[in-house]
């Protein structure tokens, strides 16, 4: 007859108590977050599994979310010095342009597929040039300032 003492079953206590321990911690790793006012793309070793609404959600071990910042985002753009346009004349155009941009939330996939994470999304695009661009080809038809305004 085999009598066990309060130290072997204090061990498996404490096992268990480990072991219940370790299991939270994992099921913990599982859940991601996407704040308010943006959307998040799931991705799982390479392969997107598809967009996460705001909120909290188990999106299991190895799946990492990146955050897309869907609100209206101000840029300006000073067109003075170098920078600035020209009439067809050659006139000198100052300007000081506002805009406000935003990302489509159906478009957050194929951004994160083509362009990349949200925070390179500006400079990857080149927003600002293309601003620029723009303006500068609009304004080279006009004969004098005056005409545009």
């Amino acid at each position: 007859m085999v009598v066990k003492g309060k130290k072997g079953q204090m061990g498996w206590v404490i096992g268990i108590i480990a072991i219940i321990f370790v299991g939270i911690i994992i099921l913990a790793l599982g859940f991601d977050v996407v704040d308010a006012n943006h959307l998040g793309v799931m991705n799982r070793f390479g392969v997107i599994k598809g967009v996460m609404q705001p909120g909290m959600k188990w999106t299991g071990l190895f799946t990492q979310v990146y955050q897309y910042n869907l609100r209206t985002r101000p840029v300006v753009i000073e067109l003075a010095g170098k920078d600035s346009s020209a009439t067809k004349d050659g006139q000198s155009i100052y300007a000081t342009i506002k805009i406000n941009w935003r990302i489509k939330p159906e478009s957050v996939m194929d951004l994160y597929k083509n362009v990349g994470r949200d925070e390179a999304i500006y400079d990857v695009l080149n927003i600002e040039g293309r601003i620029k661009h723009g303006f500068q080809t609009v304004t080279v038809q006009y004969e004098d300032g005056l005409d545009i305004i």
